[in-house]
């Protein structure tokens, strides 16, 4: 009778521990760095999803956008969009890139993502935060623990109040702009502010 009663005690002690390892998660502190709230001319704001074909397109075009203007005239301002119901990595992605952020490392992380949109499961997210020298332990409890879960729902929520319904949209001098943008549509936008 001993016997089992010690079996059932380490059976019993085994799904209690297995029950700690599966709901602790890590504690993360946010910070709250990693925010560029210099004041631009031109500011473009980008609803976007990293699983998104269409925001993967528009990736390149923004980036060349960045290129030709200094960061005084022109204000790249990513939000988050996820379309959970059709991608499904796409929230902890962008879970992932606000870790990034809070090691001020949010526009190389970003940069990551697109570049292997095709590659967003949990620990290619971790793999991409050690290939660009994040603190890999502060990243993984961060991201494990969902730390940035309401921050991305706050992106989302502020973008269904502005009427956002899919991605990439772009607001740009107070005019919404729906899907891939060419890289000379955004120039001219630009310039004429510019020249003002």
């Amino acid at each position: 009778m001993k016997k089992k009663h010690y079996v059932y005690m380490g059976i019993l002690a085994l799904v209690i521990i297995g029950l700690f390892f599966l709901f602790d998660k890590p504690d993360y502190t946010v910070k709250g760095i990693g925010f560029d709230n210099t004041p631009a001319k031109v500011v473009i704001t980008e609803y976007s999803d990293f699983q998104c074909p269409a925001c993967g397109a528009a990736y390149p075009i923004l980036k060349q956008i960045k290129e030709e203007y200094t960061r005084e005239q022109v204000k790249i301002d990513y939000k988050h969009f996820p379309l959970t119901q059709i991608h499904p990595f796409a929230l902890k992605a962008a879970q992932a890139a606000e870790c990034a952020r809070d090691q001020d490392k949010f526009e190389p992380y970003h940069n990551k993502l697109f570049d292997n949109q095709k590659d967003l499961r949990a620990a290619s997210l971790k793999t991409y935060a050690a290939q660009l020298e994040l603190n890999t332990e502060e990243f993984n409890a961060c991201l494990d623990s969902n730390a940035m879960l309401s921050r991305v729902q706050g992106n989302l929520a502020e973008g269904i109040n502005r009427g956002v319904g899919a991605t990439p949209t772009f607001f740009i001098l107070g005019k919404k702009y729906e899907g891939i943008q060419s890289f000379q549509s955004l120039k001219n936008l630009i310039d004429v502010e510019l020249a003002k």
